[in-house]
């Protein structure tokens, strides 16, 4: 018996939808205009990455949610297996320790790259600054980037990159 393994690859991971109970929710914060839900509904509305994180504040959006911000579309990330984790293991024993005091390891956290888009790298190697100017890294911040992956590749080397 042979036997084969196949990695799961599509050029865009599915969209976050939204329910009418959130569309109602995103325009009583204040992220959508009453008029917009139609259009939030059917994944035709764009956010920005401000709307993108007020909707955290609103509740609508949790921190443990696996998506990221991608040309204004809220794109489901991939779920985290155990060849991602133990990847993501090894490159942070790897990474962290040559370059502590000289640049920071960033984990699944967004760079910014513009109003649209806010991808979260599982790795991220970014200019040391001060804890008193935490904020957004923006790409004149990144030295580079790591993507660890095993389901989502054709996305992180199409869409993503």
């Amino acid at each position: 018996m042979t036997t084969t393994a196949t990695l799961i690859t599509t050029d865009l991971p599915p969209l976050r939808q939204f329910t009418s109970a959130e569309c109602q929710a995103l325009a009583a914060a204040g992220i959508i205009a009453d008029g917009e839900q139609t259009a939030v509904l059917t994944n035709a509305r764009l956010f920005n990455v401000d709307e993108y994180l007020a909707m955290e504040t609103a509740g609508i959006l949790h921190e443990d949610d696996r998506i990221e911000l991608m040309d204004g579309r809220i794109i489901i990330m991939a779920p985290i297996g155990n060849h991602h984790i133990g990847g993501t293991a090894w490159l942070t024993m790897l990474l962290a320790p040559p370059l502590a005091g000289r640049a920071l390891v960033l984990v699944g956290c967004p760079i910014y790259l513009n109003d649209y888009s806010a991808p979260q790298p599982d790795f991220a190697i970014v200019r040391l600054r001060p804890i008193t100017e935490v904020d957004r890294y923006y790409p004149p911040d990144v030295y580079f980037v790591v993507e660890v992956a095993h389901t989502s590749l054709s996305y992180d080397r199409g869409p993503k990159l």
